[in-house]
């Protein structure tokens, strides 16, 4: 593929190169097998790759101090959160809710324009 960075998802298209020799593994345990040399390569093919057909559920975790002084940054960390199929998330909306009445509308609007998660951002 295209580094270590790149991962393959659904819909993305997987080719053979031309310059490719590809052959199944030897089954043998010592890896000798007598008619390797007559077995065939693998034919020039292309792929769409599809999703799963049971896809995972994202599991938010949020590990927040639940106490901070007026002068403190507080910092929210989702690392730890899961689901994203070893992808780095493609959405992240925050919801803020309060038992009390306060309006934090701005609070919100302010999460869920963080660009940056990993490492933790200081609010």
């Amino acid at each position: 593929l295209y580094g270590a960075s790149y991962c393959v998802a659904p819909g993305d298209l997987i080719k053979i190169a031309e310059s490719a020799s590809i052959k199944a593994l030897c089954p043998a345990a010592d890896k000798i097998c007598s008619s390797y040399s007559t077995w065939a390569n693998a034919t020039r093919a292309s792929i769409v790759v599809r999703g799963p057909s049971t896809t995972l559920q994202p599991i938010p975790l949020i590990n927040s101090p639940t106490v901070i002084g007026s002068c403190d940054n507080l910092y929210i960390d989702i690392s730890s959160s899961a689901g994203g199929g070893g992808r780095k998330w493609t959405s992240i909306d925050f919801n803020v809710a309060s038992s009390a009445s306060i309006d934090l509308s701005k609070l919100q609007l302010f999460l869920n324009n963080i660009t940056v998660f990993f490492p933790p951002t200081p609010i």
